[in-house]
């Protein structure tokens, strides 16, 4: 019966650090990029919402 004993070499090895590096890195990106989106979707929320009270009050409240 053979014995069939893969050995991986040194190059093998390296190039799946590097791919691994690489996924964690697109990953890391993607993350951010989704954290920024959301922070930009909160801030227009609350922007849009201080512009629409302000305008409702200023109609409430006209200035003298």
């Amino acid at each position: 019966m053979a014995i069939n004993l893969k050995q991986t070499s040194q190059f093998e090895i390296i190039r799946a650090q590097i791919e691994q590096h690489l996924y964690d890195s697109v990953l890391e990106i993607e993350k951010n990029i989704e954290l920024a989106l959301r922070s930009a979707r909160a801030n227009f929320w609350i922007s849009t919402r201080f512009v629409l009270n302000s305008k409702f009050m200023s109609s409430i409240f006209p200035r003298i």
